[in-house]
């Protein structure tokens, strides 16, 4: 559980990637790229309470993530 921030870490990603972060409704709440880094940290402090996903997507494949925001 995350209450400010989370930090999204993709080792050995070297290309760009999309970054989504979604409510279980599958509504998107936010939306950055990753331009070659291999981790970025995530500010949730104005995000409600609950439950999303992270959904991150390249060339080279696709990784969801749930997390919890207190």
């Amino acid at each position: 559980p995350a209450s400010e921030e989370i930090r999204v870490n993709l080792p050995g990603i070297k290309e760009e990637s999309v970054v989504r972060i979604l409510s279980l409704t599958g509504q998107e709440i936010h939306t950055m790229f990753l331009h070659g880094k291999q981790s970025m940290t995530i500010d949730i402090s104005l995000y409600p309470p609950g439950l999303y996903l992270i959904d991150v997507r390249n060339t080279t494949g696709h990784f969801q993530k749930k997390f919890v925001k207190l």
